[in-house]
């Protein structure tokens, strides 16, 4: 395993460029638009998730992209806004790209399966008392075993207690970036400084009404992921970052932002585990509502533990945390 090597000098000066929230010029939204992610070198063979059709019928997977071995299944769309499944009947979505009316699955085998849009709760964070780009999306029925359709467990650590862990155990780590014409790149987690967390993996950023912790990838595909580094452009919010251990696809993040600094395009996620608290209360309410038992999982992405068979699992309130299994994944 080697550790990614790649030197970003301006990286203390972009710390400063954001904390200080002097970006207005420099920062934006990723606002829809009828293109998406852009890859270095993009290759239909290579990226695309589909070898034809998609969303509107008659998908076949393709079996020739690099990442073939993953299941993004669990990606719908309700017409262009995105929605990531974290149980089998809620999601995740950017506040300022809401979902709405029929969500669309394209499955494991590539077939259709369509869900309804029955409510959408913006995500507050508690520690400054103000709503996040994060939506909380519940779904009218949930998706059973024969629809073929992912959930995904969200990154551990998360950087916030009694979860929080080590979040620089996944500096530098490998990410799989989705765009909204379904093709994915690659990039590796950046860093700035973010004092509340003590680390320099995340930045908290304020835009509007909004605030939250995000994860900041950059583009330089000199020293990256060539062929496939990966940079958001509009039309991509809301659709998910992921980390890889093994075959899972395990979430980090939803597009949430792009800026510029020195000519390098930084790209910024909402950084989903952080609010694990608060996704974990909402998915309890529920379930108390409903009669349910659906819980979020973490997956701890920064060690080598006993075999699966021998996993520790334990419960915290609507949280099921998955502690094993696991290698985190770096270039």
């Amino acid at each position: 395993m080697v550790i990614c090597s790649k030197e970003y000098p301006a990286r203390r000066a972009v710390a400063l460029w954001i904390l200080c929230l002097t970006f207005t010029a420099t920062f934006s939204l990723i606002l829809p638009a009828a293109f998406g992610t852009e890859i270095d070198s993009y290759s239909s063979f290579r990226h695309d998730r589909f070898a034809s059709g998609g969303y509107g019928g008659g998908a076949v997977l393709n079996a020739n992209a690099f990442f073939s071995e993953y299941d993004f299944s669990g990606v719908g769309r309700a017409g262009s806004s995105p929605i990531t499944m974290i149980t089998p009947i809620h999601g995740l979505a950017a506040a300022h790209f809401a979902p709405s009316g029929q969500v669309t699955f394209v499955n494991r085998s590539g077939n259709l399966v369509t869900r309804t849009v029955v409510a959408t709760d913006p995500i507050l964070d508690s520690s400054v008392n103000s709503t996040t780009d994060l939506l909380f999306v519940t779904l009218d029925s949930e998706l059973g075993a024969t629809d073929e359709v992912a959930t995904y467990s969200l990154t551990y650590p998360t950087g916030r207690s009694p979860m929080s862990g080590d979040l620089n155990a996944i500096d530098h780590a490998e990410l799989l970036v989705y765009g909204k014409q379904h093709a994915v790149g690659r990039n590796e987690l950046d860093g700035v400084e973010y004092s509340a967390l003590g680390n320099k993996n995340f930045s908290y950023l304020a835009m509007g009404a909004s605030v939250g912790v995000a994860g900041i990838f950059d583009y330089a595909p000199s020293t990256g992921f060539s062929p496939d580094e990966a940079k958001l452009v509009s039309g991509d919010s809301g659709h998910p970052t992921f980390l890889t251990n093994n075959n899972d696809l395990i979430l980090f993040g939803l597009h949430l932002a792009i800026g510029t600094f020195d000519g390098v395009q930084f790209n910024f996620d909402t950084f989903a585990p952080f609010y694990w608290p608060e996704l974990s209360a909402r998915i309890d309410d529920y379930n108390n509502a409903q009669g349910t038992s659906y819980a979020l999982a973490l997956t701890d992405v920064t060690v080598s533990v006993p075999e699966p068979d021998s996993l520790p699992l334990f419960c915290l309130g609507g949280l099921l945390v998955v502690l094993g299994g696991y290698r985190r994944r770096f270039l």
